[in-house]
Parts: structure tokens; sequence; C-alpha cells
């Protein structure tokens, strides 16, 4: 399989102008370093426009689970809000490049059955795909410290075990980090050189 696209920067980083970028994430907590794979999982989401400035976020608890399960969840989630708010040509990115991969696989079907993660995920998989045609949505590979905010939702998920939330405001836990990132494209739009 091909690389998926990525985008090489250790801090979050914003869309061109006039256009948005959800940033997405799944993860699981694991309930130690053995063999067990599963654990309660989550993910999350925060779309941001060409400023940095929030404008919608979600988080959502799917059980116990895995993370590449949680990861697909998460983009899912994440081509649907930007499905229905009409936001067409927008950036996703996620940390996840197997989540990316399995989404990005012109033919996919031939590992239908060859793995159980993909096979439960299959539908999902499927509507990923039509609704990043439909709209147009760039998908990228970022690295996880550009990826922090989507990581807090995700977590915050699996700590308060809601099904799904839709968040039009931004939660408290997350103001800080949110801000940090905020002032890092302040300061490296208003940078103009000689």
């Amino acid at each position: 399989m091909d690389e998926p696209s990525q985008t090489r920067t250790s801090t979050w980083s914003p869309p061109p102008p006039g256009r948005f970028k959800m940033n997405t994430d799944g993860g699981c907590r694991r309930p130690n370093k053995g063999p067990i794979t599963k654990g309660p999982s989550g993910y999350g989401g925060i779309l941001r426009d060409h400023r940095g400035k929030w404008v919608r976020g979600f988080r959502g608890f799917i059980g116990v689970s895995d993370s590449l399960t949680a990861e697909i969840h998460g983009i899912y989630n994440g081509l649907l809000l930007l499905d229905q708010l009409g936001f067409r040509r927008s950036i996703l990115e996620s940390d996840s490049a197997a989540a990316i991969r399995w989404i990005e696989q012109n033919d996919c079907s031939i590992y239908y059955g060859k793995s159980a993660i993909i096979q439960a995920c299959w539908s999902i998989i499927m509507e990923c795909k039509r609704l990043i045609s439909k709209n147009q949505i760039v998908l990228n590979f970022c690295p996880r410290a550009a990826n922090k905010c989507a990581d807090k939702l995700a977590n915050i998920a699996i700590e308060k075990k809601e099904l799904f939330v839709r968040l039009k405001k931004l939660p408290e836990e997350m103001k800080d980090i949110v801000e940090r990132e905020y002032s890092m494209v302040k300061l490296y739009s208003s940078y103009t050189p000689y």
C-alpha cells in the first residue's frame, strides 16, 4: 500500500484561507502491556478555520474495542460533521497511518475477511470513501504532536463514557490547548520576512 498523504509538522497548522481543517483521533486504554489489545475506547474531533479558531467538535465512546477501530470511528464522524455542515474541500487529518491507508485503498475488498477489524468496520470504511468523494475532502496523516486537541477529546470520551457528544462550544477542559495552538498560528502568520 502507498503511504498516506502527510503533513510534516510538530504542531497544528491551519488550512489555506477560506477552508476548514478537521483533526480526528481515536484511542484505547488497554488494561496492561500484555497481549490484550482491547480496552475502553473512544474518539474525538475538532474543526477549526484557517485562523485556528474553534468551529465545532465531537467526542464518542465505543466501549471495549481497539485503537484502529476507534481511529476509523473518529475519521467517520469527522467526515459526517463536515458533510452535515456543507464544508466541501476541507482537510481531515488523523495520526493513524493505518486507518488512512484502509480508507484510501482503492480496492480494499481484497482484504475483507482477512482482518477482523476491517470486517467489523467495513460499512464505516465504505461510508468514509463516499463522504470523501462527495465532499472532495483531502485526507492527510499528521504526527501525534500536531493532533493534541483531537487526542484530548478522545481521552475525555473514554473518561466520561458518553456515547456521542456534539460540541458547539469549546469545552472548558480544552481551552488551554486550543489557545496555545491558536497563539502559535497567530505568531507564525504575523511573521513577515524582509
